[in-house]
């Protein structure tokens, strides 16, 4: 009875996620989601994911490296950064095993701040990387991974509305990076 109610509240997560995940989208493309701007410090906001995803990098094996270069301050929604990277944080750990590694870097270059989250995981094809982002796609076919397709449509929609940029590199079995430019203002 035990395993049965494990499937069950898995499913029950599955669908909640979905649920909220369409629930943004659709705020999104409604222009009702409003980015609330403020001056921020990316280093304070990568230590708190680096706490929340401690645990789970701990429960897979899998190491978890933080490293902030600056204490850079700019300009967005603290809420709304914190879930793009806590999107990309988590689709790392998604397709990382144990043994592998999980990254989220920050740093200061003349085209702003760069946050990239690599992950030494299974990786991606050339055509997977380029429709990633686009909505309800899913590389993995296999659903050997839980998803629905809206993650990174949802995160590439949110930079675009802080005036982010944000680009992926990755090749099979080399792992994946994801880079996020933010404009110093």
């Amino acid at each position: 009875i035990r395993s049965d109610l494990e499937r069950i509240n898995t499913s029950a997560q599955f669908l909640l996620s979905l649920v909220n995940d369409i629930l943004d989208m659709s705020k999104i493309q409604n222009d009702k989601v409003h980015i609330e701007v403020a001056p921020l410090r990316l280093a304070s906001l990568a230590s708190r994911l680096e706490s929340m995803f401690g645990i789970q990098a701990q429960e897979k094996g899998i190491c978890l490296k933080v490293v902030c270069e600056t204490e850079a301050v700019v300009v967005g929604d603290d809420v709304r950064l914190q879930q793009v990277l806590a999107n990309l944080l988590s689709n790392a750990f998604k397709f990382t095993d144990a043994g592998g590694a999980v990254t989220l870097t920050e740093a200061l270059t003349d085209a702003g701040v760069v946050v990239r989250v690599a992950d030494t995981g299974c990786g991606m094809d050339a055509e997977t990387a380029a429709r990633v982002f686009e909505k309800f796609y899913q590389g993995d076919t296999s659903h050997a991974t839980e998803g629905n397709g809206l993650g990174l449509a949802l995160v590439r929609r949110v930079l675009e509305m802080m005036d982010c940029q944000i680009a992926v590199e990755s090749a099979p079995g080399q792992g994946t990076t994801f880079t996020v430019i933010i404009p110093q203002k």
